[in-house]
């Protein structure tokens, strides 16, 4: 990956333990719901570019899925954002805390303690990624948008209700 450009990690596991980051890299905010999952939004605090390979590490054998996005033009970490967790629900929504400016990137990332839901992102949001669950896996999915100024929310609908976890995070 390019020196200089914002790498994100979008995590999702089955538990509301800690997450081992890579060295140099930083949780941005991280919200669990207990007997669910926990969604997770780590980068690294500089990327010295080169890097093929990364290690996110829980202890015991609990489930872990995530995806990395990579942003040109986006280097530090600007507010921090929101959670929001609940129980059965298959609409949910979660915004900053604060104002953004205009044109920062904004990236939310959920998971579901449910078997096989789908993900359909908020209006002007695009779903970067989704993984679906098998066996103990936590489902995820993550969304991004050049957001307006003001506070920046999504509503997400689920296919299914169960109890999730999301969060929420912009990035200059």
């Amino acid at each position: 990956m390019n020196g200089g450009t914002l790498l994100v990690a979008s995590i999702g596991k089955n538990s509301v333990g800690t997450l081992a980051v890579p060295p140099g890299w930083t949780i941005a905010i991280m919200d669990g719901n207990t007997g669910g999952c926990s969604a997770i939004l780590a980068y690294p605090l500089a990327n010295p570019g080169g890097i093929t390979s990364l290690t996110f590490a829980l202890g015991g054998n609990t489930p872990l899925v995530g995806s990395i996005s990579e942003w040109t033009g986006r280097t530090a970490f600007a507010a921090m954002g929101s959670m929001a967790q609940g129980q059965r629900t298959a609409s949910r929504s979660v915004q900053t805390s604060s104002a953004t400016t205009a044109s920062e990137l904004a990236i939310t990332t959920s998971c579901e303690d449910d078997n096989n839901p789908t993900s359909t992102p908020g209006a002007a949001w695009s779903q970067l990624g989704s993984y679906t669950n098998v066996a103990s896996l936590p489902p995820l999915a993550t969304d991004a948008q050049v957001a307006p100024a003001g506070v920046v929310g999504e509503p997400v609908t689920r296919s299914v209700s169960g109890k999730y976890s999301a969060v929420i995070a912009t990035f200059r």
